[in-house]
């Protein structure tokens, strides 16, 4: 990908977990510049309530140790990392395939 279609700032937030187990806070893990585009949204019904959802694509360079349990924010806006690749295995890009659910979507 061009690096020049990289151009939205993101944080990349790593979850804290308390003693107790619950989650805390969340930490900035990392920043960077990020192609983000919207692939697809939908509404779900959930419990007699109408909830959204939009899929997205970030694209970013390869950030060593990201995972699937950390967060994308864009902007005021947190989407939730469902997978991520390295398309080419050769630890140049990452492709994160999110979700962003509730009333910003």
């Amino acid at each position: 990908m061009p690096i020049g279609s990289k151009n939205q700032w993101i944080n990349i937030l790593q979850p804290q977990r308390l003693s107790d187990g619950s989650q805390g806070t969340a930490t900035v893990y990392a920043s960077c510049f990020a192609s983000v585009s919207a692939l697809a949204g939908r509404e779900v019904d959930k419990a007699e309530q109408i909830d959204q959802e939009i899929s997205h694509l970030v694209v970013i360079d390869y950030l060593a140790g990201l995972t699937e349990d950390m967060k994308v924010q864009v902007g005021t806006r947190i989407f939730e990392i469902q997978y991520i690749e390295d398309i080419t295995e050769r630890q140049l890009e990452h492709r994160i395939f999110c979700v962003e659910r509730g009333q910003n979507a």
